[in-house]
């Protein structure tokens, strides 16, 4: 095994044996890093195709105010870890990252059908979808920030598990502001957050320890199961807001279904299973603003809700 430090400065290509030192390119097994030391202080730019880096794993370790940039084409395959440093990764042409960060962020652009699962701890990601592009993939935080941003028609189809917290740690939160597809599930575990801020799919189901945002209720089809937290990190009890129900004045659950009502009128409708220890409530808007589901923490002590919607 040898280890090999990108300097770069030739065609940054990443199977050019000039742009490392030694002047070698990449073998299996080989040690791969981007340092900033004083003959190469940054920043970096690497392009990578196809299978130039051969699945080995690149370490990119820099410090304010050097920066990595990684250009992934030609169905490029890459696996970084990022700490403590900032690090950008466009990928095009059916590429695949494999992304962590520990103490550090990675900026993620997505211009075609490209694949990435992005994995910061304690750090950051942010990931960028151009105009009808698809983010293949999924994401696992712990105590870290995930933001998805895109164009017009373009998605995340989260075709695995995307884990957001754990039982020890404290939380996490992640803006999905892209419509959801495909076929998976969100473990959301206690303190934790996430949003959606537009359509989510029926093939995907979400597990909720801790809050769930939904922005556009009529366009959420996929089920929730509530769960009762059992982590130290818990504030406050399991949540679900669905957003801009202001006129909700009563409800009705039966069969794993909830619907909420304004008058004799179905306004949302959402797939929910009750896995609480004491059961839910449903907080009515002007309580919070929206409609809340929240799981009963303290049965003694009630909370105010909807009251049961019977036919009139």
């Amino acid at each position: 095994m040898t280890s090999l430090t990108w300097v770069g400065g030739g065609n940054n290509k990443a199977s050019n044996p000039l742009d490392w030192s030694p002047h070698q390119a990449p073998e299996p097994g080989d040690f791969l890093r981007v340092l900033a030391i004083p003959a190469s202080p940054g920043p970096f730019t690497m392009n990578v195709g196809g299978n130039d880096l051969t699945g080995d794993p690149l370490s990119i370790n820099l410090f304010v105010p050097s920066s990595f940039t990684a250009n992934l084409s030609h169905k490029a395959v890459m696996s970084a870890f990022v700490s403590p440093s900032h690090a950008t990764f466009n990928l095009s042409q059916d590429s695949t990252l494999d992304v962590s960060t520990s103490y550090g962020t990675a900026m993620v652009n997505i211009s075609g059908n490209d694949t990435a699962t992005i994995s910061p701890w304690r750090g950051g990601a942010i990931v960028n979808l151009e105009d009808g592009a698809k983010w293949n993939g999924t994401f696992s935080t712990a105590a870290g920030i995930v933001t998805v941003e895109g164009g017009a028609d373009s998605a995340f189809n989260n075709n695995g598990t995307s884990f957001e917290g754990s039982s020890d740690a404290a939380g996490s939160s992640a803006t999905i502001g892209v419509d959801v597809i495909g076929s998976g599930d969100f473990q959301i575990a206690s303190s934790s957050h996430i949003e959606f801020a537009k359509s989510v799919g029926p093939n995907q189901s979400i597990s909720d320890g801790g809050w769930v945002q939904i922005d556009q209720p009529n366009q959420f089809d996929a089920s929730v199961t509530l769960v009762s937290s059992s982590s130290v990190f818990a504030p406050s009890p399991a949540e679900i807001d669905l957003m801009g129900l202001t006129t909700a004045d009563s409800y009705s659950y039966k069969n794993d279904m909830l619907n909420i009502f304004s008058g004799n009128k179905i306004i949302d409708t959402l797939r929910l299973h009750d896995s609480t220890q004491y059961g839910f409530v449903v907080e009515p808007p002007e309580t919070r603003g929206t409609v809340s589901i929240v799981a009963i923490a303290d049965p003694t002590n009630p909370l105010p809700s909807l009251p049961i919607h019977i036919d009139s």
